[in-house]
């Protein structure tokens, strides 16, 4: 039906208001309007989109309602009233609406749209996700749905699906910034870190004042160890938003890496005046210092990280380690367990029907597992403490890596050993090898420090006994690194500061020693053969590690030295463990379980600590090490080698 020309009249006086901002004075006209004539479809619409447009929800919603008193089968009004209600954070209200447009029409892709938007906002990812593809059901050109769909399916960790959304969303609007912002995040948590750059690199040039991007591009650029780079695109970032808390750290995270200590603490402190309740700058603070090795300053940094987040897990783990490297056994054992709820902690986590055993029930007569979940070198040291257990009266159920059965056969108080991944026997308790000095609430004091607590193969020792022939020199292991861990890449930085470069040791070519190489694993010998190929200038080395099958083979070897020189790695805690002497090259930020500036440790009677300085220069060491070398070569001349 036609409206009557007065009416038409009115209507287009109110437009010709509302055109002019006169909005009062159209809304008043649209009143008189409804009041003779209250089924007017197209004036409902009209003046609750004026009151959308000041904002007035609840008047919106008031408009739409009254229509609908009218017009109950309107797809249209129910899908406007539950804008308003979206509007006015009521959510559930216009879930409801869009349910009912929906059902009166089917292919109501705005609906579905914005059904997907109330609920990610209400936390329903999957119910959201599912609604926006209805949405692109009816429009497969509806680039919003498309976009927040990837938003929600990246936020469910589901970053392959999420990146295709993102993708067919750029196919349709290539040129939005915020799109490749948010498809760089799934690339960079997916790790596929020069896409992510590239996207990055996209969106900045479409808005080269697009400081969320500049910022990402530089978290990249870090995690890539481009730090100069990372640095520079923080320092842009800055440029645009000094007052970002976020920039701040993340450069000083930078800084820190390039070993900048004081630089970073200055980025950290300026993020934590700018916000004083970011934990993760607290935290960030922290990390530096303890790198500075100022671990009380750590210390206090973590403890108001986890004041203001308490489920900061790293600044639990990052805790626990600066208590340990203090000496503070007693709490530091108990932080330490919060290693499981790290990123890369659940997946080592072990789940028996047994329960974990922490020192708390009576073992007599009970059979318990024991487990390595860290390196070689942590199963070595804290596989003593199965003496221990047999003290009381336990039954011994051990677990480890095929590289560790044959040298464990030789540890007292182990009633069956098994390979992991072979079946287990039944057992009662279990414990990780590394929980255990918190089961026996281990103090500085009370290490177990019986030395040796593992022997290598009486037959393989004679065989390397007859292979190497009768001693002429003091015969010295080398070991300069400890491995890169492929599938660790937590660890990469810090064995980028354990490791010594081979080249170093050329510093000890004049000694009057035999030198063994004791040196196992990857990139480590093949750098060494490529120094070896381009002429090598350092000492020379027996090498027979082709031989090294497992430990028990390299222990055998070891029961042949004289001396072991090592960085810090499980060769290290083999030849300590057999009680052979240790020259530990250490880092400057040293693993907790050196220590603070200690020469010796409580753990290995035998083991002497070689530091790096401030400085972190390894060459101050190499001579401290061959110095000391020359006179136990020296000493060794006068008496009975063998």
């Amino acid at each position: 039906m036609q409206a009557e020309p007065a009416t038409l009249a009115r209507l287009e006086q109110a437009e010709a208001f509302a055109r002019h901002g006169d909005r009062v004075a159209a809304k008043t006209i649209y009143g008189e309007i409804l009041h003779f004539d209250p089924g007017n479809f197209a004036v409902y619409l009209k003046l609750g989109s004026l009151y959308f447009g000041e904002g007035a929800f609840e008047s919106a919603a008031a408009t739409y309602l009254q229509a609908l008193k009218q017009h109950p089968e309107s797809a249209e009004f129910h899908f406007n009233l539950g804008l308003a209600h979206q509007n006015l954070h009521k959510l559930e209200d216009a879930i409801l609406n869009y349910d009912t447009a929906i059902g009166i029409h089917r292919d109501f892709a705005a609906a579905f749209y914005n059904r997907g938007f109330a609920l990610q906002k209400l936390g329903r990812l999957q119910e959201s996700i599912e609604s926006y593809g209805e949405a692109i059901r009816s429009n497969p050109d509806y680039f919003h749905a498309y976009y927040n769909r990837g938003i929600a399916l990246k936020s469910l960790g589901q970053l392959e699906a999420a990146l295709a959304s993102y993708e067919r969303a750029l196919q349709i609007k290539p040129d939005l910034p915020d799109l490749h912002l948010n498809q760089g995040l799934a690339l960079q948590a997916l790790n596929r870190l020069e896409q992510a750059s590239q996207s990055y690199q996209n969106a900045i040039a479409m808005d080269p004042n697009f400081c969320e991007a500049i910022c990402n591009l530089g978290n990249v650029q870090k995690q890539n160890g481009q730090f100069e780079l990372a640095i520079e695109s923080f320092d842009r970032a800055l440029q645009l938003k000094p007052e970002s808390a976020l920039v701040h750290t993340n450069r000083g995270v930078a800084l820190e890496k390039m070993g900048r200590l004081s630089e970073a603490i200055v980025s950290h402190q300026r993020a934590i005046s700018l916000n004083g309740e970011f934990a993760q700058a607290h935290y960030n603070l922290g990390v530096a210092y303890q790198e500075a090795m100022q671990l009380d300053q750590a210390l206090a940094c973590y403890e108001q990280a986890l004041k203001l987040e308490p489920n900061l897990v790293v600044a639990q783990w990052n805790k626990s380690i600066a208590l340990l490297l203090n000496g503070d056994f007693e709490n530091g054992w108990r932080v330490y367990e919060s290693r499981w709820t790290k990123p890369d902690g659940g997946s080592r986590r072990r789940s028996f029907s047994a329960p974990l055993w922490l020192g708390q029930e009576s073992l007599a007569g009970k059979t318990i597992l024991l487990y390595d979940e860290q390196g070689f070198g942590d199963s070595i040291q804290f596989c003593r403490y199965v003496r221990m257990l047999r003290g009381l009266q336990a039954t011994v159920l051990l677990e480890v890596d095929r590289a560790l059965l044959g040298l464990f056969k030789s540890l007292d108080g182990v009633s069956t050993l098994v390979e992991r991944g072979a079946s287990l026997p039944a057992f009662d308790f279990h414990c990780p090898l590394v929980s255990l000095p918190l089961a026996f609430k281990t103090r500085l004091s009370s290490i177990p420090g019986t030395i040796p607590y593992l022997q290598a193969d009486p037959v393989k020792v004679q065989y390397w006994q007859r292979k190497l022939g009768p001693r002429s020199l003091l015969r010295v292991g080398l070991v300069w690194s400890g491995g890169f861990r492929l599938q660790q890449p937590e660890t990469w930085s810090i064995n980028q500061r354990r490791n010594l470069p081979v080249q170093q040791l050329a510093v000890l070519h004049d000694l009057p020693v035999q030198f063994y190489s004791l040196q196992k694993g990857e990139p480590a010998c093949s750098e060494f053969k490529t120094v070896l190929a381009n002429g090598w200038q350092g000492p020379q080395l027996i090498d027979h590690t082709d031989e090294l099958l497992d430990f028990s083979d390299t222990a055998a070897l070891i029961e042949n030295l004289d001396l072991v020189i090592s960085v810090d790695t499980s060769t290290a805690h083999l030849a300590s463990a057999l009680g052979k002497p240790v020259w530990l090259l250490n880092r400057y930020n040293s693993c907790w379980r050196w220590l603070l500036e200690r020469l010796d440790s409580p753990w290995y009677p035998a083991l002497q600590l070689y530091r790096q300085d401030a400085r972190r220069s390894w060459e101050p060491v190499l001579q401290r090490v061959k110095r000391d070398l020359m006179a136990l070569a020296q000493r060794s001349r006068g008496e009975s080698i063998g």
